[in-house]
């Protein structure tokens, strides 16, 4: 009795930390055009939110405001105030039409919430979100900025990689206060091929930073590189070349970074301490799965592998980080996940009985597989069957 009384204080506790989302928002259809409509994660739709004449996209949803673009334009919408939006600025054209909905990875809210910054034509742009702060970011000439940008966790500095014309790759921490940057990091020299990709993951108490960077010299070669930061002293650290790294996937609670790779022979999953750098703990080989994702408030990575029928859409598996391999839905061929929650410990997920289902069930639960409750009524959410996620997203 009093062990399962501890069990339920203990999920009790965990469910209160982080509550059940109750509304996100979702480009459906109105009429001749598609706008933005809130739901309600129990009740169903709600009330549409916009009526621009322009098909809205990249959704983001935060402190009651909803943040899109239509056609090229930034516009914010507020919830307790709809069909009155507001134009935050302009997005390159060029960069539109390459990225279509998929643009929604350039727009990088801060983690209060209250500051939106996104690639200008040469370069940053930040803009207040509900108050007036406008601020652009502008390299020397002839140096470019590899966009998206990041945001240290207590959101008063803007992260940005630039490349100049020698080939140095530099990382920057610029103060939303000052007008130059407090730390600049000179992380390649003499690169003679161009930045095609980054990542860039903070440690909890904002002090450490671990990116993993593609620099791309010849189309038929790309060099991947793997550094930790340290922001508060501008130490560098570079991660063995032997380990053949994969990609870093963020830090734990706890200060390790979680990172996979072949440190050992096979493609493994590892927690690496800072503090202990040449002992990473192993955690699970991967065979033949692939890291989706690492989720630092459960401390679990969610895996993705072939399902036995349906060998094109994944199979999603929550590991924690003892190897406790939980599948997610295991009745479902294969699932995927539609939204998240701004702290990541919930999922909205859509999952298949049948390799073709195209109306498949819907759950909203927590990363870890647990929170279930019921399945989302397929009549009152019948659009999250065949949206795609940059035009879906939580609010709360």
């Amino acid at each position: 009795m009093l062990y399962l009384l501890f069990s339920f204080l203990t999920l009790w506790t965990q469910a209160s930390v982080v509550p059940r989302p109750s509304r996100f928002v979702v480009v459906n259809s109105s009429g001749k055009h598609k706008d933005i409509q809130l739901f309600h994660t129990r009740r169903g739709a709600e009330k549409y939110l916009t009526q621009t004449a322009v098909e809205e996209t990249a959704l983001i949803c935060r402190n009651k405001k909803v943040i899109f673009v239509a056609g090229e334009q930034i516009q914010s919408v507020d919830l307790d105030r709809p069909k009155q939006e507001t134009n935050l600025g302009t997005l390159p054209k060029e960069l539109v039409s390459a990225m279509g909905p998929a643009v929604r990875h350039f727009l990088r809210l801060s983690p209060d919430g209250t500051y939106l910054a996104w690639p200008g034509a040469s370069d940053i742009q930040i803009h207040g979100i509900g108050k007036t702060f406008v601020k652009n970011i502008t390299p020397d000439p002839g140096t470019r900025i590899v966009h998206p940008v990041f945001w240290r966790p207590d959101s008063t500095e803007i992260v940005y990689v630039t490349q100049n014309p020698a080939g140095t790759v530099w990382v920057h921490f610029h103060p939303l206060t000052r007008v130059d940057p407090r730390l600049s990091l000179a992380a390649v020299s003499g690169t003679k091929g161009s930045v095609s990709a980054l990542d860039l993951h903070f440690s909890a108490d904002g002090k450490l930073a671990a990116l993993n960077m593609d620099i791309v010299l010849d189309p038929r070669k790309t060099v991947r590189y793997f550094l930790v930061l340290d922001m508060e002293t501008g130490r560098l650290h570079t991660l063995s070349p032997s380990w053949k790294l994969e990609k870093f996937h963020g830090f734990s609670s706890k200060g390790e970074l979680v990172l996979s790779g072949r440190l050992t022979g096979n493609n493994a999953l590892y927690y690496w301490n800072p503090a202990n750098p040449k002992s990473p703990h192993l955690v699970e080989n991967l065979l033949k799965r692939e890291v989706y994702d690492y989720f630092p408030g459960m401390d679990i990575t969610l895996m993705h592998t072939a399902g036995q029928k349906c060998t094109e859409r994944a199979r999603l598996i929550s590991l924690t980080r003892h190897a406790q391999d939980h599948r997610l839905l295991k009745w479902a061929e294969w699932a995927e996940v539609v939204a998240l929650d701004a702290p990541r410990v919930w999922g909205l997920f859509r999952a298949g009985g049948t390799c073709n289902d195209v109306r498949p069930a819907l759950y909203l639960m927590k990363m870890d597989g647990s929170g279930l409750l019921d399945e989302m009524p397929r009549s009152k959410f019948s659009v999250l069957q065949s949206v795609i996620p940059e035009q879906v997203s939580f609010c709360d």
